[in-house]
């Protein structure tokens, strides 16, 4: 009886999982080492370790694996639901004089499984678009399209790497389309870095957004661009206006996740600032321009929406070297800028050359929404002056709370006597 016990007891540990291999017992070399201490003994060391008494110290080193974990404690499941899907190094192909090259070793992370994969070579098929992938089990997944054509559905429980581009016999190009940065990671709600809004250089009716990342919200956290982002006023959809031509106006620049893929932003131009009448999930305010007229946006009156604590620039400049005068006593205006506040305190700083062709004073003044503010106004004096040279500056300013919403913010200036000249100006109104 007592050799049936030994034995059934030792058949129980060494039948348990992880744990039998580390579990101890004292072997016996005869019939005589059988007794009731020697059974109690090494029974309690398997009961002990079975009821309560698991530590470090009797697991096996990297014994555990995820599948041993339910969900409500899996640390896979946690980091993919509070990190997301990302290439934390490497993972990129790139070009060469044939149509063979490497992918770089590297670490990204699927669905919560930590992907590491050493440098890998791959042969491309000529004249054709490669795009690349990584998937949960640590294969590179490939899918080939036409030259030029749209991007193809990401393969399940992959993360998109790279488009390889190849012509007959060449890698010609690689398209990095890695997200680098963890996507679901919320540094904080509302979050927007970079994405810096401008009216373009060369095209009047075109406004760039500038790489960044834009958090928009739960469920679809962060995005990332690498490149430049246009909306394009004379077409209508994403990456235009949401509807109608472009007129004389304000209009709210809003950012929308890329429909493409799950990495990218969009823009959309909108009349509203309350929201697209494309209604896409997730569309933020991210800034606003005006249209002086049906056939351009102003290069001046462009910028960001600071309203939920962006990182983005809200600054409007005007500057003109153009000669003007006065005769006129009373305030009249000498330049206007239209702006959009997101609600903080404004910053307004002018500089303008100046000149009177008698022995009379010169005034100029801030003036928002019809509103004068005469503690901005400053005033120059001259015994005498010309018409062609300035002999001086007026330079009004003035930190004003205007308020949300669209404002008309104008310099205004007046004589006291003879003729005032001012042969240049410069105005900046940036939202502190």
């Amino acid at each position: 009886m007592k050799k049936i016990l030994i034995i059934t007891l030792l058949a129980i540990g060494l039948t348990l999982p992880a744990q039998a291999a580390i579990i101890s017992y004292d072997v016996l070399s005869g019939d005589s080492g059988v007794s009731y201490s020697h059974f109690n003994t090494s029974f309690s060391r398997i009961y002990d370790e079975f009821n309560g008494s698991i530590s470090s110290a009797n697991i096996l080193n990297d014994s555990l694996d995820e599948a041993d974990f339910a969900d409500a404690i899996n640390p896979r499941v946690r980091t993919d639901e509070n990190i997301g899907d990302y290439t934390y190094t490497g993972m990129l192909p790139v070009t060469s004089t044939d149509l063979t090259s490497n992918i770089s070793a590297g670490t990204s992370y699927v669905n919560g499984y930590r992907i590491v994969t050493d440098a890998t070579s791959k042969t491309y098929t000529a004249s054709v678009d490669t795009w690349v992938y990584i998937d949960q089990n640590g294969a590179f997944q490939y899918s080939e399209v036409a030259t030029g054509a749209a991007q193809p559905t990401t393969p399940s429980n992959s993360l998109l790497l790279a488009q390889v581009v190849c012509d007959g016999d060449n890698i010609t190009s690689v398209v990095d389309k890695r997200t680098t940065t963890p996507p679901g990671l919320r540094i904080y709600q509302d979050l927007i870095l970079g994405a810096v809004i401008s009216r373009d250089i060369t095209t009047a009716t075109t406004i760039n957004i500038g790489k960044g990342t834009i958090d928009f919200g739960s469920g679809i956290a962060l995005r990332r661009n690498t490149l430049t982002a246009d909306i394009v006023f004379t077409s209508t959809g994403r990456g235009g206006l949401d509807t109608g031509s472009l007129a004389q106006g304000y209009y709210a620049i809003w950012a929308v996740p890329d429909d493409a893929n799950a990495t990218n932003y969009e823009g959309v131009a909108s009349t509203s600032f309350s929201a697209t009448s494309l209604s896409i999930t997730g569309e933020r305010l991210i800034g606003w321009c005006y249209a002086p007229t049906s056939s351009a946006i102003s290069p001046d009156s462009v910028g960001g929406y600071k309203g939920l604590g962006s990182s983005q620039p809200n600054i409007s400049r005007f500057q003109d070297k153009t000669t003007v005068s006065t005769t006129s006593t009373t305030y009249t205006d000498l330049l206007e800028i239209k702006f959009y506040s997101s609600g903080r305190p404004v910053l307004i700083n002018s500089d303008l050359a100046v000149n009177n062709s008698g022995a009379s004073g010169m005034y100029a003044v801030i003036s928002v929404d019809t509103i004068g503010y005469d503690s901005s106004e400053r005033g120059f004096f001259t015994g005498g002056g010309s018409a062609t040279v300035p002999a001086g500056t007026m330079s009004p300013s003035a930190i004003i709370n205007v308020g949300k919403g669209q404002h008309s913010i104008k310099i205004r200036w007046r004589v006291a006597g003879n003729t005032g000249y001012i042969f240049g100006k410069t105005v900046t109104v940036q939202e502190l």
